[in-house]
């Protein structure tokens, strides 16, 4: 029911929405597209001007001179108050300007020009499903999340739809909506790594076949990623895409250490150790090469932190979470195992479920490699 021009909001959306837009903590700039400004518009007649034989240049320079001038401040007493000059005519007052004065009489500025308060000249225009409208944006400052930014948007929208916006018979509508990429590109994340983790405890618990012993491994996961999170909020990092693709690699990584420590402990009490020497030993006889192992995992992602160009900005959060999280499981792998299967497998026998499976799939890559022909054509095939 609104029969005045969207186009001539443009005002009201700077003073009304610009604003509240402004003041949402995280808003750098808020930036209007479409709709025109009001101006005021002075249409001299020439052959009025040159009747009263009055100068262009000095009426233009009379009419640019009505304006507010500050006087500086005055004390009166404690008190400070500032000092204005209110020389700006109203527009239905600038007609009255007296311009210059012949045979003593006053000439108006009304004498020899239309004023009137109107739209400037169109030169651009914004179409919303087929209609005329305003937009207006919300750029985020550098560094600050996305998501509580837009839903501290969304407030401001709806009270404004319930308040001015309501009053003035206006609507304002999002069209575009960053959160919503970034909603589902986590839940994809979230949804890969808990198919992750479910699959590396399923494949774990296949060649393991020791459903305690696969827990044990599997602590590793929550582990070193709750304990990542920790680490990211230390270093300043976000839960983001990237942050969150980092951790959905590391699920495998995190596993590698201590299923290398578990299965040299299981090895030494299927030899008959008891469960203490078993345990330490265990440790003690792969921490080195996994320590190393580690190392070089580490060096190659680690100092992609410290590059300071786009790439460095781009996957830093990716490189503090993987190496967080794998040196986080070397330190799971060789205090939480060795501990676990002390405490909680002390009375337990072990034998090799596929001690047979071994033995057989053994033979049989010995005969496909008995003789020297054989070995060859096995280098050239993997060579070609």
């Amino acid at each position: 029911n609104n029969e005045r021009s969207i186009e001539s909001y443009r005002d009201f959306v700077e003073e009304v929405i610009q604003s509240k837009f402004e003041r949402v903590p995280g808003v750098a700039r808020s930036e209007i597209f479409g709709g025109r400004e009001k101006e005021l518009r002075i249409s001299f007649d020439p052959y009025k001007i040159a009747d009263v034989g009055v100068q262009l240049a000095d009426v233009m320079r009379l009419a640019g001179t009505s304006k507010d001038v500050s006087g500086g401040f005055v004390n009166v007493g404690k008190r400070e108050y500032s000092i204005r000059f209110t020389g700006r005519y109203e527009a239905e007052e600038l007609g009255e300007m007296i311009l210059d004065w012949r045979d003593g009489r006053p000439i108006y500025l009304r004498d020899v020009a239309t004023i009137e308060e109107r739209l400037t000249d169109k030169d651009s225009f914004v179409l919303t499903k087929g209609s005329l409208s305003i937009a207006i944006n919300a750029q985020r400052e550098t560094g600050v999340n996305v998501l509580e930014i837009m839903a501290g948007l969304k407030n401001v929208v709806n009270d404004l739809n319930n308040g001015p916006l309501k009053r003035a018979n206006l609507t304002i509508e999002q069209v575009y909506d960053e959160t919503v990429y970034i909603d589902r590109s986590i839940n994809m994340l979230r949804n890969n790594l808990g198919l992750g983790i479910s699959l590396s405890i399923a494949i774990l618990f296949l060649f393991i076949a020791r459903f305690p012993a696969t827990l044990i491994v599997a602590m590793s996961i929550p582990i070193c990623l709750i304990t990542s999170f920790s680490v990211m909020d230390i270093t300043g990092r976000t839960l983001n895409v990237i942050s969150l693709a980092g951790l959905a690699f590391a699920v495998g990584m995190v596993l590698d250490a201590s299923i290398v420590i578990l299965e040299n402990i299981i090895r030494l009490r299927e030899n008959g150790s008891p469960p203490d020497i078993a345990s330490n030993q265990g440790t003690e006889q792969v921490w080195g090469a996994l320590v190393t192992s580690t190392a070089t995992t580490v060096a190659i992602f680690l100092p992609v932190v410290f590059l300071g160009d786009e790439v460095g900005q781009l996957f830093s959060d990716l490189a503090i979470t993987i190496t967080s999280a794998i040196l986080l499981s070397l330190l799971t792998a060789i205090t939480v195992v060795p501990t676990a299967m002390k405490l909680f497998f002390t009375n337990k026998k072990f034998s090799d479920p596929y001690k047979m499976v071994w033995k057989k799939l053994s033979l049989w890559i010995m005969n496909l490699t008995n003789t020297p022909l054989r070995r060859v054509s096995w280098i050239i095939l993997l060579i070609t």
